[in-house]
């Protein structure tokens, strides 16, 4: 496979905190593994599209895939980033598939409005990362994960659609 299309970066919290990237290593093996091949598809696609992505409230978007529990969806909000095709993870969160989840896109807006502010930042999301968990069935060694690369000391500054 070639270099991806799209890079991909995670919210860090202004205590220093990967929330987004804590919150994917986490999810359980099905979830996770569903999500990481939904960001495996979207880093090689020219255009992303319904019902894999979607606008929620401007400048906010969502990747979204469907969760193990009936009737949920994983749900990653975040923008588009300075650098061209680069999508920035600001907010986390499995929600009932009907429901619109205003409160966490309230959460990815506060978490916008902390990096223009400068006082969060952003990181490389390594998407290819594994569940860090006691009892983890499966283990990837450094060698295997796939890196999405990118700037890691790059701040939002002024996010842009590059489409």
């Amino acid at each position: 496979m070639g270099k991806p299309l799209w890079t991909f970066a995670g919210y860090i919290s202004e205590a220093g905190g990967r929330i987004v990237q804590e919150w994917y290593d986490n999810l359980p093996i099905e979830e996770h593994e569903e999500l990481q091949d939904q960001l495996n598809h979207l880093a090689s696609a020219e255009k992303w599209t319904r019902p894999d992505f979607d606008k929620v409230a401007s400048p906010l978007h969502e990747v979204r895939v469907k969760a193990s529990k009936a009737n949920h969806q994983i749900r990653v909000y975040g923008v588009f980033g300075d650098i061209r095709k680069q999508f920035i993870f600001l907010h986390g969160v499995t929600a009932k598939k009907k429901d619109r989840d205003k409160h966490g896109q309230d959460i990815a807006l506060v978490r916008l409005g902390l990096l223009r502010q400068r006082k969060a930042s952003i990181h490389e999301f390594i998407v290819e990362s594994w569940p860090k968990r006691a009892g983890a069935q499966e283990q990837r060694s450094p060698n295997e994960a796939r890196i999405i690369k990118f700037r890691q000391d790059h701040r939002l500054s002024n996010p842009r659609d590059p489409r």
